[in-house]
């Protein structure tokens, strides 16, 4: 079986957690087997017929960024509050973590 595969993926971004689509076309050259055994991928039925579902799965998982990014330059999440820096600047009055544990240092000593 040789071909490509192409659609459309839902993912999720990385750094900012928020959703987007992202095109996939994947070229795909694989061979069935006409009487597969157990450590066999694909194989024939005994009818003659393929399953190209483990074939496709195969082929798009693999394809799927590790870490997809909703753009290039995705700034995230605050570290602080969670909000959401591309869509501004965050003006959030929590303390840094640092200051947060501050207190647990003279515990350390």
């Amino acid at each position: 079986v040789s071909g490509t595969i192409a659609g459309r993926m839902m993912l999720s971004c990385a750094r900012c957690l928020k959703e987007f689509e992202q095109d996939f076309d994947v070229k795909v050259e694989e061979m069935y087997i006409r009487d597969p055994g157990p450590e066999d991928d694909y194989g024939l039925t005994a009818e003659f017929m393929l399953d190209p579902e483990p074939m496709v799965r195969d082929a798009v998982v693999l394809s799927m960024p590790f870490a997809p990014l909703c753009k290039p330059d995705c700034l995230g999440l605050c570290e602080r509050c969670g909000g959401d820096r591309n869509l501004g600047e965050c003006t959030c009055t929590t303390p840094p973590a640092g200051l947060r544990w501050a207190g647990l240092e003279t515990l350390i000593q």
